[in-house]
């Protein structure tokens, strides 16, 4: 067995159960105190168990469970002995008072180790948890209203870019009024309205109302136009490939650099119209009236022909 007074760990085992290691002077400790049993076995490396109650040189006078026939200045010396030996005489924090000593071999109730809880105590307590509640139920109403505030902002804005008009000042022709928030659509009123680079393309505007509008650099390739009223409307840079402008007032419209690849231009009035660098490759021209006032012929196609 190994020397025990070079050690300084021991295993403990009581009732089958090992526990530990634990410091030799706390051992030595609790049997004074008579929290450990003699039969208790302790062990240097759980191989070598003996029981306590062979080691005799760690009993001595302050024993928990003293002879019976001891004077009684040796007894409250011993009992002293034992007061300053136990851990858990220290004062008690809720009262600031030392613990009695417990008899040997006694063990404190479990009331005694903690005492209830005074009454104001626990009514500052309940008030903390009803405020804590209060204050989270504030916490969630507000960010209910801060989201509800941001959905309404962002609705305002998108509605105030939806429903903008296009061009704040409204064109007024006889009777009819343009709307320049209505859809694409045949008989659409866009008269003057802002549709620069507008994608309309294959859209149906048969008989619209366009005169004045700004549809420079838009895309009304395959766009249906016919009977569409244009005059003077601005189409410069315009895409307007293969659109059918059958019977079409272009008066006064500027087509200047357009493109009219394959449009149909049939019965369409271009009197007074821009023309510069506009693409008519392939375009139907025949009885249209041509910039200058001129008809062109029946089988005019990319070019009027007088």
């Amino acid at each position: 067995m190994p020397d025990m007074k070079l050690q300084s760990l021991w295993y403990l085992r009581r009732q089958g159960r090992v526990s530990g290691p634990f410091p030799e002077r706390w051992l030595r400790r609790d049997l004074l105190l008579g929290r450990l049993r003699p039969e208790d076995e302790i062990s240097l490396d759980r191989l070598a168990w003996i029981p306590l109650g062979q080691r005799t040189d760690w009993l001595g006078a302050e024993s928990a469970r003293p002879p019976t026939d001891l004077p009684e200045w040796q007894e409250e010396r011993r009992r002293a002995r034992l007061r300053w030996l136990d851990e858990r005489r220290l004062p008690d924090r809720r009262t600031r008072q030392p613990r009695p000593f417990p008899d040997a071999g006694e063990k404190r109730s479990r009331r005694e180790r903690r005492a209830p809880e005074r009454a104001e105590l626990k009514l500052l307590r309940q008030r903390h948890a009803e405020l804590e509640q209060e204050l989270a139920a504030r916490r969630e109403r507000f960010l209910g209203m801060g989201l509800l505030l941001v959905l309404l902002a962002a609705l305002v804005i998108w509605a105030a870019a939806r429903f903008a008009p296009v061009r704040p000042i409204e064109v007024h022709l006889g009777r009819a009024t343009s709307d320049c928030r209505a859809p694409a659509g045949p008989q659409v009123n866009w008269a003057g309205c802002d549709r620069n680079g507008a994608w309309l393309r294959g859209v149906d505007l048969s008989s619209a109302m366009l005169a004045g509008a700004h549809l420079n650099s838009a895309n009304l390739s395959l766009a249906r136009l016919a009977y569409a009223n244009l005059g003077g409307a601005d189409l410069s840079y315009a895409n307007l490939e293969g659109a059918t402008l059958q019977a079409a007032s272009l008066q006064g419209a500027n087509l200047a650099y357009a493109s009219l690849k394959h449009a149909d231009l049939t019965r369409a009035d271009l009197r007074g119209a821009r023309l510069e660098a506009v693409d008519l490759t392939d375009a139907r021209l025949g009885l249209a009236l041509w910039s200058d006032g001129r008809i062109c012929l029946p089988e005019s196609v990319g070019v009027c022909l007088p």
